[in-house]
């Protein structure tokens, strides 16, 4: 599969921290959600609108993120980057993200699904951390679990 290079957009380098005290203000941002899954998979479809702007929560596990069309801007640990699609990205775990639809865009997510639920809450709470203290004691027990084995 093709990956192609990010390219700057401007030189701000984390956007993130100026926006990171909305992310309680703005829900619903995307326009339309789908969930579909498979064995032990959860994908998730998004759909947003030229102009909306998206705030993630912080997410446990790596996964791929792919952008199947449209131009979106996203904060990363490298700054800001231009995604233009189809194009896909690895977003590791701990990342938190906000995006900017420059068009309109549909975005795809991957994420394990081990207990093979399709109860959004359940998976949520496997998935997601919504602050920080939650997400260092999610690497705490991961670290403590990963050396009992």
């Amino acid at each position: 599969m093709k990956k192609s290079p990010f390219l700057p957009i401007n030189s701000f380098t984390h956007f993130g921290l100026l926006f990171s005290h909305l992310s309680c203000f703005l829900t619903n941002v995307f326009t339309i959600f789908l969930h579909s899954f498979a064995e032990n998979m959860y994908i998730r479809e998004m759909r947003m609108e030229r102009g909306q702007l998206g705030i993630s929560v912080i997410q446990k596990y790596e996964y791929p993120f792919f952008l199947l069309k449209g131009r979106l801007a996203v904060s990363s640990e490298n700054g800001i980057i231009e995604m233009v699609g189809p194009e896909y990205i690895i977003s590791p775990s701990g990342a938190k993200r906000i995006v900017y639809a420059v068009e309109n865009c549909t975005i795809v997510t991957v994420h394990p699904n081990p207990m093979n639920t399709k109860d959004l809450n359940i998976l949520e709470k496997y998935l997601y951390a919504f602050n920080w203290k939650d997400y260092n004691e999610f690497l705490k027990e991961r670290k403590k679990n990963e050396k009992n084995k």
